[in-house]
């Protein structure tokens, strides 16, 4: 916490991140928004301490202009960008902002394009499935739990390593368990194609042994 005091004894605290709830349909960058997750949704984004834009009524957005700053992502409904969306999603002070998806949901951006900082990144928790084109981000992209799907070369940004609970990975030795989180950003931009590319290397365990040879991950990149 910022305090600044002068002599007249005042204080400034940090501001707090404001919760914003989407409706069911409209731009991102429209009045589509609520502080209050019951609406009315005819707001636009409230960013004060960095909005958090939570996705809880079932919506499919044709596209539209989507360019807005966020400082998190929450999704307990299915959500999905069908048409060809304008503008670039933006990470509040390029940081890495956390994406969290319920059971049983999918959070899909289709085409949205994702920021470009070189400091922001994403980290991915609950078990839903995120879907996602991504951008040449360069903070990185930590998948705790659930499922992501990639719609494109930068769907987990662009440049960095894999780590393993925080460890490197050893090409051919490192071992990912069932609680081991995973993250990953590769370090150059695959081709789209519908050809699988290897992406890295592990040996696979069980909870008892591991294998006598390493196996190849493969991530096959599309549109």
């Amino acid at each position: 916490m910022l305090i600044v005091v002068s002599l007249a004894v005042s204080a400034t605290a940090a501001i707090a991140q404001t919760q914003n709830y989407y409706g069911t349909s409209g731009p991102l960058s429209g009045n589509v928004w609520s502080t209050s997750p019951l609406g009315p949704y005819t707001s636009a984004l409230s960013s004060s301490g960095g909005g958090i834009i939570n996705f809880g009524n079932v919506a499919t957005q044709p596209g539209g202009a989507n360019s807005i700053s966020v400082a998190g992502i929450n999704a307990t409904a299915n959500f999905s960008i069908t048409g060809v969306p304008s503008g670039t999603l933006t990470n509040f002070g390029n940081g890495v902002i956390p994406i969290d998806v319920a059971s049983g949901v999918t959070l899909d951006f289709g085409s949205q394009a994702f920021t470009t900082s070189v400091t922001a990144g994403y980290v991915k928790n609950s078990s839903g499935v995120l879907a996602l084109t991504g951008g040449a981000y360069g903070g990185g992209f930590t998948l705790n739990s659930g499922t992501v799907i990639l719609r494109g070369a930068n769907a987990m940004g662009s440049g960095g390593t894999l780590t393993i609970n925080g460890q490197a990975v050893t090409p051919g030795f490192s071992i990912l368990r069932a609680d081991a989180p995973l993250v990953w950003t590769p370090s150059v931009t695959p081709v789209i194609s519908n050809t699988p590319v290897g992406v890295f290397v592990l040996r696979i365990a069980d909870a008892l042994t591991t294998s006598d040879t390493s196996a190849v991950v493969t991530i096959k990149f599309t549109r």
